[in-house]
């Protein structure tokens, strides 16, 4: 079996910071939502070639998103959303693999920003099948 331990730890503004703490320093300022959301494309873009886990990529919103007004308690953190939850624009796909053009679901109820928690989705992650 292929090793798929990958880690995209290195030394940027997320450092080895949790959701929590990203949020606490961004809403005070010591980083912008824009720092952390360059970095965490890096990562992802660093180890998605070894890991295959992005099903949707939405680089260009969330930095978009990044460098508008932050409000909520997670605003600006970057993160990724599962693949079977629906996001406005990114089709959903509900399985592990490639899926069928005509079993993707176009329809949307999430805003990008995640609702009340104002997120910066980088995209939608895959859902895996553990055999």
């Amino acid at each position: 079996m292929e090793n798929k331990i990958a880690s995209a730890y290195c030394n940027d503004v997320l450092g080895t910071l949790d959701g929590v703490e990203l949020a606490r320093l961004i809403g005070s300022g010591k980083i912008t939502a824009a720092e952390a959301v360059e970095a965490a494309t890096a990562r992802a873009r660093k180890v998605n070639p070894k890991i295959n886990a992005i099903a949707a990529k939405m680089f260009e919103q969330a930095r978009v998103q990044a460098g508008q007004s932050i409000k909520g308690p997670f605003g600006g953190v970057p993160s990724f959303i599962k693949d079977t939850d629906d996001v406005k624009g990114v089709p959903t796909r509900l399985a592990p693999g490639p899926y069928p053009a005509n079993r993707l679901r176009p329809r949307a109820n999430l805003s990008p920003n995640t609702g009340p928690w104002d997120l910066s989705p980088l995209g939608k992650a895959l859902c895996r099948n553990w055999d």
